[in-house]
């Protein structure tokens, strides 16, 4: 299955400018890497709708650690909705 993803929306809050380029240059690469590992039906659909809400970092995260934290949640999320376990 191909899965694309059009437009992911991200918000950091309290992250430098740097840092955020670095998580939005990092998050592509990170989920395909990531997201290999699911076997998807029907997951477009789903990943439309997904708000993951509130992630806590922690102070003092590099940009690595912040990225595979997102990814790691969206991937859980998307995990739990199709019955897959990661």
């Amino acid at each position: 299955m191909k899965l694309d993803i059009d437009h992911l929306a991200v918000t950091l809050q309290g992250v430098s400018t740097e840092m955020g380029g670095q998580v939005q240059d990092l998050l592509g690469p990170a989920l395909t890497h990531r997201l290999s590992d699911l076997k998807l039906r029907g997951a477009s659909s789903v990943i439309a709708q997904a708000d993951l809400g509130a992630i806590d970092a922690h102070v003092g995260m590099d940009a690595h650690a912040l990225t595979d934290l997102i990814a790691a949640r969206l991937v859980d999320w998307i995990g739990t909705t199709q019955g897959e376990t990661v």
